[in-house]
Formats: C-alpha cells, sequence, structure tokens
C-alpha cells in the first residue's frame, strides 16, 4: 500500500526524470555515460541519487572516484557507495570493499573492506571473491568474523531505519 509519502516521492522522481531527460539531449543516464557525455551522466545520476535511487547512488560513486564530470573526490565516492551499500546495492559493497582495502578517502582497513566484500560475495558480485582472496592475507579468522557481523548489522539497522520512513 501506497502512503502519502511514496506518492509523492514517486511524482517527484517522475519529474526529475523528465526533466533530466529534457535537460539531457534525450539521453538516459546510462546512454550518457556510455557515450563519453560524463557531464550529463553525473547530473542525472546525482538527481536520481539525491531522490533515493540506490543504483544511482553507486554510480554517482564512480563518478566521483574516477573523477567523470565532476572532480575526482574518493570522500564523496565514499560516502555514495555506502548508501547504496547498506540498501543492499553488491556493486556498491563490492566498490565500498576496494575503498577500505586501498585506503582511498578514508583510512586503510583490511578487515572493514573484508566485511563489505564478504556481503558482495554473498550476493553472488562477480569479483568480491577475487578481492576477498587479496584481503584475507591481511585479516585474522576472528577480525574477519567480527567485520561480517558488524556490517551486516549495519545493512539491517539501515533497513529498520528505511521501513520507518
Amino acid at each position: 500500500m501506497f502512503t502519502p509519502r511514496h506518492i509523492n516521492n514517486i511524482l517527484f522522481t517522475t519529474a526529475c526524470l523528465l526533466l533530466l531527460v529534457a535537460c539531457g539531449d534525450g539521453l538516459s543516464p546510462e546512454e550518457a555515460f556510455q557515450n563519453g557525455k560524463y557531464a550529463t551522466s553525473f547530473q542525472q545520476y546525482k538527481a536520481l541519487a539525491e531522490t533515493g535511487d540506490i543504483d544511482a547512488a553507486n554510480y554517482l560513486g564512480i563518478h566521483y572516484y574516477l573523477g567523470l564530470g565532476t572532480p575526482k573526490d574518493y570522500k564523496e565516492a565514499n560516502d555514495w557507495f555506502l548508501i547504496s551499500a547498506l540498501a543492499e546495492n553488491a556493486d556498491a559493497m563490492r566498490n565500498l570493499g576496494v575503498m577500505y582495502m586501498r585506503g582511498l578517502g578514508l583510512a586503510q582497513d583490511w578487515a572493514r573492506a573484508y566485511g563489505w566484500l564478504y556481503h558482495a560475495a554473498e550476493r553472488e558480485h562477480p569479483t568480491a571473491k577475487d578481492y576477498i582472496g587479496v584481503v584475507m592475507e591481511h585479516v585474522t579468522p576472528n577480525k574477519s568474523m567480527q567485520e561480517r557481523a558488524l556490517v551486516e548489522g549495519l545493512i539491517k539497522e539501515a533497513a529498520k531505519q528505511r521501513d520507518q520512513e
């Protein structure tokens, strides 16, 4: 059942999409990205991410990570990856795990990298398991279990908060 808030969100998102298509040469954000129109795809993904689109939040993180259509900013990339990862986007979980693994925009943390990569692999992300192999060389079994539980707790808490909205 849709609440008035859900309906308002749907209407707002639809209006944003129509506006974005009108301003973006008629290209979807995916098409703009694939055609190298990164400034356009960045603006479109940003508008979608700000309305709660978790896939768009991950793509916005990619734009910040690579500096496509915006200056490179690892902190912003991590913030958007986290939003998407907490909503159980496996790509964002993998991306966040890699950021922790490499220490990009945050302190390098092999254990936290493991936690996010583990949950991405659980959701059958195609490359997360490859990264886990690298990370496990730096994490004790006890620490890996703690981080899996910590990340799982973060995901569950975010789900509860979404359910209450």
